[in-house]
């Protein structure tokens, strides 16, 4: 037996982390808080001090040994380590089936005999196949990410050799998150596919499957991401370069009406009785027809929109910027405009600011860059965003009163 370390914040965000190679699976975890980097730094040395597991509110798990193909393998308690409510609650439970006491993802319609004793679950022997073969490797250690609380939660595995870290393979049950995966898949190719007339530019490599009888979707993304690698929280020429980059690598010319902006727009339009009680439905949708009637007919030179460009979703490594995370990404959207998300998710997520800040910051000096025009479309396009991700009527208002509150401001 092994030991897996279970790490929950206060989000409901849930990592376990393996005893052995710990202080590597904790490249998986990112924390913002200071409790979370304490947490980081203490728990590959202390994490045999039961005192010290109690203080952080860390949770042990054991996992059992067993061989595939004459592999090395880790198979899971699944019973403790990955049955939920709070992990897959939301579209994502089924992956482990306590009930049938079938492996993780299986290619045969029996599980293995390993599978069928003490709730004890495998990652299954298809699995780890096409992750050995996608990444050169015979055989790898891991640590896993429950996702975040949403309605796309997926789980995130992060898979390294010794201390190399090799990429993330990530899986879900949800056929809506799965798409989004071989959507991501395929921009990338794009973004790929222009490296060689940009310098430098740093995105993974993916692949997108479907695996077992009980369909499992699977992304496997490459990395360059080590343990020297840090995460920069504060906008500098880094990300800047990056856009740069980014959009002359992509750039094309076409009918504002086909940009994927614009179809974003008509999307938050043609749903906004979506939009959560107490947003004013017909205020939005003045803006959105004034911005629809300054563009119409209007050719436009767009380019790749990453859509969730944040310090969670980037590392700095040996100098240069490796972003990840593309599954809300477009081909056709305004030059500059992940640098508004960027700035409104740090804002609002790590220096907590509410409207009244963020109000003041706009008017000031520092904010002399946001331009009202691009801040206007940026906040109709996520909110367009938030409100199709969720697929119905948003329950809670949430981030959606800070966006309208800006609104009304502009």
């Amino acid at each position: 037996m092994s030991k897996f370390y279970k790490i929950r914040n206060a989000d409901g965000k849930c990592w376990w982390m393996p005893e052995r190679g710990m202080r590597v699976g904790l490249a998986l975890y990112q924390p913002s808080g200071w409790k979370g980097r304490l947490l980081k730094c203490l728990l590959p040395w202390l994490h045999w001090s039961w005192l010290v597991r109690k203080v952080l509110g860390i949770e042990t798990v054991d996992s059992q040994q067993s061989t595939v193909n004459g592999q090395r393998s880790t198979d899971f308690d699944a019973s403790r380590f990955f049955l939920t409510e709070d992990i897959f609650s939301h579209g994502t439970r089924g992956i482990f089936s306590l009930k049938a006491q079938r492996p993780l993802v299986h290619g045969n319609a029996e599980a293995s005999p390993a599978c069928h004793s003490d709730n004890i679950y495998t990652m299954d022997s298809l699995l780890r196949r096409v992750v050995c073969e996608a990444f050169g490797v015979r055989e790898f250690d891991y640590s896993v990410f429950g996702g975040t609380p949403s309605v796309h939660q997926k789980v995130t595995i992060q898979v390294w050799n010794e201390e190399r870290i090799l990429g993330y393979v990530k899986l879900t049950k949800s056929e809506e998150v799965g798409r989004l995966f071989f959507q991501e898949m395929n921009l990338l190719k794009k973004v790929n596919g222009q490296r060689s007339t940009v310098n430098g530019l740093l995105v993974p490599e993916a692949w997108a499957m479907v695996l077992g009888i009980d369909k499992v979707w699977v992304l496997i993304q490459t990395t360059r991401k080590s343990l020297k690698s840090e995460m920069v929280h504060e906008w500098g020429e880094l990300q800047e370069s990056f856009l740069d980059r980014l959009y002359d690598a992509t750039v094309q010319e076409i009918e504002w009406v086909e940009s994927d902006l614009a179809k974003s727009l008509c999307d938050l339009r043609e749903h906004i009785d979506w939009l959560p009680n107490g947003v004013d439905g017909e205020a939005v949708v003045k803006r959105i027809d004034a911005v629809v009637e300054c563009m119409k007919g209007k050719r436009v030179r767009y380019g790749a929109y990453h859509g969730d460009f944040t310090p969670w979703n980037m590392f700095v490594e040996e100098g240069e910027l490796f972003v990840f995370d593309w599954e809300y990404a477009g081909m056709s959207y305004p030059k500059g405009l992940d640098r508004y998300h960027f700035w409104m998710q740090t804002a609002i997520f790590e220096k907590h600011w509410g409207v009244e800040e963020l109000r003041r910051y706009i008017c000031s000096v520092d904010g002399e860059w946001i331009d009202r025009e691009m801040l206007e479309v940026y906040l109709l396009d996520v909110m367009s965003k938030y409100v199709m991700r969720e697929g119905e009527k948003v329950k809670d208002m949430g981030l959606f009163g800070i966006w309208c509150s800006l609104l009304k401001e502009l």
